[in-house]
């Protein structure tokens, strides 16, 4: 212990003797500690801590899938649902969940809440737990029955001030009394679970649309059940309902999740993964860059070195303090191992500026895709009316028709509209048709579309132009033969062509609607789906032939975040006690949708960057090294005759040489890593040509500065102080 405190002690002093070297070593280490920290602290929550649910290894999620319409994670329908817990024997206990929001009354102004609607056997299947009160009781789920309410622990903190007589309150809550029975666990606030204020049974109504896929199912599996058994189980379940029920369920499959894979995105995989590895290449860039200084650092202690050995002191004892001193890799000699390391250097850093640089663009390609809607003017705000004030069709229908008319009448408005749900931000509602020309698919697929309930005023207000016939019209009301508009994609797969669709008339289905003759009086150029790259068919109705309550208002305007405050002062003045929720424009969404990818992208070029920055530390550290070891060389032939100039470029050379193997097989590396992160890239292909010749070339030009200084100092060598030396 003596000596070990001795050799610490002589390190010290000898790093605070080199102030330089101790403070690049101590920076690169502490940089690659920090990324792999960060990656470790993103990563965690996902892969390394233990889920809060009572026991995750048990519990399966099941997903619906739709092959030919490209759902790969779908929601289950009630009828599904039910028939699921009735007949699968893989599962003990199968509960569901369904999220939402609704207008909470009787603290204060009325406000939106977020809801999770669940199953009252939810709280077994996760194994949750009350801190205040209690959870759900069985039988709480009857259709019809007064809600029971337990709310989270965040949102009894943040609204009731954690006041513990909110137990037994009773609260209105979408026009239905709602008596808060207990507080949740703050455990549970994880995810997207984290944003519900307010848990409710859902009540298990056979009754609800097949096609209408809102729930989240997932169970405990039965003992000796495993994930593979049950995706048998549940596949055949499915096909028999596909047979059953052909109108509804056809395509429709399932598929089974594990909880850690449910809980995480299939694109959070690919991109921890990447992050892996470019923190890994970032910490061995590091790690190869302070062997080289420490190689560097030894050669120099050389003679000191040499006359420690002359006077006796043993292979260990010259060591033991050099370990303590750099507390890196330790001795690693000769020319060629320092060239391989410099290889190394440049080809990760290449190919992590590669990837970067892919991902970069590919966010910049989303960011300016157009998705179907003028995103630059619109502001949006959603409702939903109380069925106890709006109880019937013509109700909703004045209300719709005199907000319409009032937030047109704002100052600086150019229009406005409503509409049930928006393209590209909300979940798909369908609907079928029959009477088409063609089912437009292959193996016979029923004609769909994604379903929208507008205003004639919506086209005008949201942007989307008219492609062919004619747009809605105001006398296109309930009395009047039911009509619609199709999308373009729709028309086309359907109808062949735009102009062939217009005039036709099919029979829709689909939702709480009876199935009834439409006639198609409009084409509509297509507005992206909810995951913003994508197109899907599309139909839009008239509102007032399809009146809900459930509502999203739209406002058109130059400065569409100055109508924010007009907008809650219309809602003020036509109802009073009607809550609004997310009042903000279309742009601030869609970026608040884009803005965990702009975080990673950050990540990433940091990493990247600071793997060049780290790549060219290395090159000029092995480069300046060189010289100094070839002192004499350079001076011998500077004395006979050698023009500087010469000496600057033979160095130099020898850094691109190094260089240029690097990048070499960088690009090989890098094609490998973009291949493999293919599936988060977006209008940009893993091979795009443009982008490994721009890194290639910024890669060359850093190393070129790096040995430009070393290769500086070699061509004012003193021949006559290098002749002298040693």
């Amino acid at each position: 212990m003596n000596n070990f405190l001795r050799d610490l002690r002589l390190g010290v002093r000898t790093a605070f003797r080199s102030p330089g070297y101790s403070v690049v070593a101590v920076v690169t280490m502490a940089l690659a500690i920090g990324a792999n920290t960060l990656l470790f602290s993103i990563a965690s929550p996902l892969v390394v801590r233990p889920l809060p649910l009572g026991d995750p290894d048990t519990i399966a999620w099941l997903r619906q899938t739709n092959g030919p319409r490209g759902v790969t994670v779908g929601r289950t329908s009630m009828p599904d649902y039910l028939d699921w817990r009735e007949t699968a024997a893989s599962f003990s206990d199968l509960a569901a969940r369904e999220m939402g929001d609704g207008t909470l009354i009787g603290a204060g102004d009325a406000r939106r809440v977020a809801l999770a609607r669940v199953t009252t056997n939810v709280q077994s299947v996760w194994g949750l737990s009350a801190v205040l009160g209690r959870l759900f009781q069985e039988g709480e789920d009857t259709p019809g029955r007064a809600p029971a309410g337990v709310i989270s622990h965040r949102f009894w903190q943040e609204f009731f001030n954690s006041d513990p007589t909110v137990l037994g309150r009773t609260f209105s809550l979408d026009g239905q009394t709602l008596t808060i029975m207990g507080v949740m666990s703050p455990t549970v606030e994880f995810g997207n679970l984290a944003l519900i204020d307010i848990w409710v049974p859902l009540p298990l109504d056979d009754n609800r649309p097949r096609d209408v896929r809102t729930l989240t199912v997932m169970g405990t599996m039965a003992p000796g059940a495993t994930l593979e058994s049950v995706g048998a189980e549940m596949s055949a379940l499915a096909s028999r309902l596909a047979v059953a029920y052909p109108t509804t369920n056809r395509d429709w499959e399932v598929s089974v999740l594990s909880a850690r894979a449910a809980v995480t995105a299939a694109d959070t995989w690919v991109i921890l993964g990447l992050m892996g590895v470019v923190v890994f290449f970032v910490l061995l860039i590091a790690c190869t860059g302070l062997a080289n200084l420490a190689r560097a650092r030894l050669v120099g202690r050389k003679q000191d070195l040499t006359v420690r050995q002359a006077l006796g002191a043993s292979r260990l004892q010259l060591v033991r303090p050099l370990v303590s001193e750099s507390l890196v890799l330790g001795v690693l000699g000769g020319r060629r191992r320092g060239t391989l390391l410099i290889v190394s250097q440049v080809a990760m850093a290449l190919s992590l500026l590669v990837v970067s640089a892919l991902a970069v663009q590919s966010m910049l390609h989303l960011r300016q895709t157009s998705v179907g809607l003028d995103v630059d003017r619109l502001m949006t705000f959603k409702f939903d009316l109380p069925t106890e004030r709006y109880a019937n069709d013509d109700q909703r229908r004045d209300f719709t028709q005199r907000l319409a008319s009032e937030l047109r009448a704002i100052p600086g408005a150019r229009s406005a509209a409503l509409v049930s749900h928006l393209p590209v931000l909300d979940p798909e509602v369908s609907r079928t048709f029959t009477g088409t020309e063609r089912d437009g698919t292959q193996d016979g697929e029923q004609a769909w579309a994604s379903w929208f309930a507008v205003t004639p005023s919506f086209f005008e207000t949201s942007g989307v132009s008219l492609v062919a016939g004619r747009l809605f019209e105001e006398g296109d009301g309930a009395d009047r033969q039911p009509v619609a508009v199709l999308g373009r994609l729709t028309a086309t797969r359907y109808f062949y062509d735009p102009a062939s669709a217009v005039g036709r008339t099919v029979r829709m289905s689909g939702g709480n609607d009876d199935a009834r003759l439409v006639t198609i009086v409009g084409v509509v150029e297509d507005t992206k789906n909810s995951n913003v790259t994508e197109v899907s068919p599309q139909v839009y109705v008239p509102l007032d032939q399809a009146p809900t309550s459930a509502l999203t208002a739209l406002v058109s305007s130059e400065a569409p975040s100055a109508r924010i405050t007009d907008a809650r002062a219309v809602i003020r003045k036509i109802d009073a006690g009607l809550a609004i929720t997310m009042p903000k424009t279309l742009a601030q969404i869609i970026d608040e949708q884009t803005s965990s990818g702009q975080i990673v992208n950050g990540v990433f070029v940091g990493f990247a960057g600071l793997a060049l920055l780290l790549a060219a530390a290395g090159l000029y550290g092995v480069i300046s090294f060189a010289v100094g070891q070839r002192r004499q060389e350079f001076g011998v032939r500077l004395a006979l005759g050698a023009a500087p100039g010469e000496i600057r470029s033979m160095v130099v050379r020898e850094g691109l040489k190094m260089s240029l193997i690097g990048v070499a097989v960088g690009l090989v590396l890098a094609w490998g890593m973009a291949v493999a992160s293919a599936s988060i890239l977006y209008g940009i292909t893993p091979e795009d040509p443009r982008t490994y010749v721009g890194v290639t070339l910024t890669v060359l030009t850093v190393a070129l500065l790096a040995v430009w200084i070393p290769a500086t100092r070699a061509m004012h060598a003193d021949p006559l102080t290098s002749l002298r030396a040693d």
